[in-house]
Order: C-alpha cells, then structure tokens, then sequence
C-alpha cells in the first residue's frame, strides 16, 4: 500500500516542471522537509519525471530549483521521489560568479596580500628556510650569519629575552649580505606581531 500517492493524490498541489527552459508536464506533488535534517523537499508519485537540475513552479509562481532526487521507501515498496530543491534566491546566491582576481606574485615570503582580515605568519618556517639558505651559501660572513640565524631562533623561542641593539654589531654583516635580510625582517616581525595579544 503506498501511503505517500494517498496523500499527494489528496493534498497534493499542482507544479509545473521546466526542464531547459521549456515546461514539460505539470504535476501533482506534496511540500515536506525531512525531519532528521529538516531539508525541504517536494513528494512526488514514481512514474513522474522530474530529474536534478530541473525547475518547479508552485501555483504561486514561485520557482525552485531542484538540487537533488531521492527515492523514498516504505515496507520495501517505493513511496515516492524526494525532490530536494533550493528556493530561486538560494540558488542565485550559490551561483554568484567569482569576481575575485588572481596575481600570480612569485615569491613574497612573509608578505600580506590581498584583502584578508586574519594574517598568520609563519616565523618558524622562516627560521629554517634562512638556515637552509646560509648552509648552502658561499658568503664569507657564513659563521656570523649562523649566529644571528641562531640568535634571532632563540629570541623567537622566549630561550633569550629580546634586547636593544642585539643585531647592531652584524651590521656590517647584514649590509653586504642583502639577501639575508629580507627573510630575517620577516621572521622578526611575525614573532612581534604574534606577541600582541
């Protein structure tokens, strides 16, 4: 015995189908929502044909957009399709074009772009690329770039109080090595913004 035909057949109201922009039949189905997930949905009889993706209009014109079909069963005899649908203005929410634009930039290591509120920098990372870079470097300041790799990771891991002019005396050293002293900045800064509560 299906009980769902019962009650589409009975308090069923009419909708009509528009599948590619051309209405297609005009059906009896039953409003419902599913009570484990409260998703809404329209009952409809098996032999009717409406698929994913296809429209339904209510008498009130309203049309909405049918995201899903579900068989439902009940003692082992199908019941009915479940036509999970999204309201027209849920739909045109979920298909707003992306206008974002994409800058393919390279390498900006500890840099902000964009327009994200949360900024995370990543320090520790830092820290191991700058000693990858100064082991496979050829600089003659190589020893003193490793203790002001070494310096800076033991500030950053609290095992050594920050001070004013700890780096003042690799000044020199800094100077000739450029490329170091980008990463080291970054490195810093994102430990001192990560201090702010």
């Amino acid at each position: 015995m299906n009980t769902a035909r019962t009650f589409i057949e009975s308090r069923g109201i009419l909708f009509q189908i528009e599948r590619n922009g051309t209405i297609i039949d005009t059906i009896k189905g039953l409003p419902n929502h599913e009570k484990s997930t409260s998703k809404q949905y329209i009952g409809f009889l098996p032999e009717n044909d409406v698929l994913p993706n296809d429209w339904v209009i209510n008498p009130n014109g309203n049309r909405l957009f049918v995201e899903d079909v579900q068989p439902s069963y009940h003692f082992g005899e199908l019941q009915q399709y479940k036509a999970f649908y999204l309201t027209e203005i849920e739909y045109k929410k979920l298909n707003v074009p992306n206008t974002s634009t994409v800058f393919n930039i390279g390498s900006a290591t500890g840099s902000v772009i964009g327009t994200q509120s949360i900024v995370n920098f990543s320090y520790t990372n830092t820290i191991s690329e700058l000693k990858d870079q100064v082991d496979s470097s050829d600089s003659p300041d190589k020893n003193e770039l490793e203790k002001i790799t070494n310096l800076l990771e033991m500030m950053i891991n609290d095992e050594l109080p920050p001070q004013k002019g700890m780096f003042s005396k690799f000044a020199d050293v800094l100077k000739r090595n450029t490329w170091f002293t980008d990463p080291m900045m970054s490195a810093l800064f994102g430990w001192l913004t990560s201090q702010i509560p």
